[in-house]
């Protein structure tokens, strides 16, 4: 059984910014909004980090009012797609303790580690061993 350790476990909430809501139905927006919120609230209780990512906010704006007033104003800015293509973000995981992202796309996790360079996305054989 999967088991999720406090310890080591930190909350990455990504990109979730006003200009790109608009794109989205209105109903499933509220719905993960609202799973976000929860997620937040339950980290924070355990004493685990929550860190909150934001793309191109010059562009895309900044993280919806709701999480902010939940995560906190900290974010980190990232211009690459990966977050694990920023050092401020990479080096937050480390002093936090954290060993692996285990990101869920399209319902599908995987587990990387930090430092990997993101190479698997493109399908190629990963240099950092993910």
């Amino acid at each position: 059984m999967f088991r999720i350790s406090k310890q080591d476990t930190a909350l990455i909430v990504v990109d979730v910014q006003e200009r790109l809501i608009p794109a989205m139905d209105p109903k499933v927006y509220e719905r993960i909004r609202n799973n976000i919120i929860k997620l937040i609230k339950g980290f924070k209780i355990i004493g685990s980090p929550v860190l909150v990512t934001q793309q191109y906010t010059k562009g895309l704006g900044g993280t919806v009012k709701e999480i902010v007033d939940e995560a906190g104003e900290e974010h980190f800015e990232k211009v690459t797609f990966s977050c694990c293509g920023e050092k401020a973000f990479v080096e937050k995981l480390k002093n936090e303790g954290i060993k692996k992202c285990d990101p869920h796309r399209n319902g599908n996790p995987c587990v990387r580690s930090p430092d990997c360079c993101g190479s698997h996305r493109k399908r190629l054989q990963c240099p950092c061993g993910c």
